[in-house]
This record gives C-alpha cells, sequence and structure tokens, in this order.
C-alpha cells in the first residue's frame, strides 16, 4: 500500500509539471496604466517553472523574474519613474499564445495586461508591440 501511495503520489507531481504552460520566447505586449496605454514587448526563458527574461520598453531594456505554475504566469521587474524605484508585476493566466491578466504598480494599483506570443520569424525585439488582443463577445 504505502508503494502504491508513494507511486501514486510521484505520478501526480510529474503530471503537475508536465502540465505547466510554456512561455519561453517573445510576446508582444500592453498594459494600461494611469497615464495611458502602454505597448512593449517581452522575451521570456523557462527552465521547469522558473522565468527569467527581458522587457523592452521605450526608455530601454529591463530584467525579470518569476514563475509559471500550470496555466498562471507571475513575473515582475523594476523600473525608475520620476526618480523612484516602482516594482511592476504582473500575473496572467497563459492559453497558447496569448496571455491576459493584470499589472500592478508597488503592488499597489492594478490594471489589464494583455501579451501574445510572436510567430516565429516574427518581428525584431524593438518593433512595434501593439498586441492588444481582439475583445470578445461571450
Amino acid at each position: 500500500m504505502k508503494r502504491f501511495l508513494l507511486s501514486l503520489s510521484l505520478a501526480a507531481a510529474v503530471i503537475s509539471t508536465a502540465s505547466a504552460q510554456s512561455v519561453a520566447g517573445t510576446w508582444d505586449a500592453g498594459m494600461n496604466t494611469p497615464g495611458g496605454s502602454s505597448s512593449f514587448k517581452i522575451l521570456f526563458q523557462q527552465k521547469g517553472d522558473s522565468v527569467t527574461g527581458t522587457v523592452y520598453r521605450s526608455s530601454g531594456e529591463v530584467p525579470l523574474t518569476g514563475t509559471v505554475k500550470g496555466d498562471t504566469l507571475r513575473f515582475a521587474y523594476t523600473i525608475s519613474y520620476n526618480e523612484n524605484s516602482v516594482r511592476v508585476g504582473m500575473v496572467a493566466r497563459v492559453a497558447g499564445d496569448s496571455m491576459v491578466g493584470y499589472v500592478e504598480f508597488n503592488e499597489n494599483a492594478r490594471d489589464a495586461f494583455w501579451a501574445r506570443r510572436q510567430k516565429v520569424g516574427g518581428p525584431a525585439v524593438g518593433a512595434d508591440a501593439s498586441a492588444r488582443p481582439a475583445r470578445r463577445e461571450d
């Protein structure tokens, strides 16, 4: 019985690890901010459930770190705004080549975040990042 329970536990761990979404690649992203909508690009690298990468903003590049568990991606990076450090954190549900969620600024203000993965051979990082997906009518 102990062997059976151990085997069942190991199988569940393998299944949950295998079901994590891959976010590796370049994404066209956007978010709402207090100053209006902002478009940018994100390059994700993924190893297991750990995510690293670079956010390409009009004002420069910043590194990001995060995790992906199942279909939920969480990542953050820090920017300088009016000579203050601002932590920008995202939580999104990943579905294939798109993700939708929210962005938090210093864990206070919250607004919409969205991204769509570029197809292989798509525009280079740094090109126009207008990525807002069309609204669905349910």
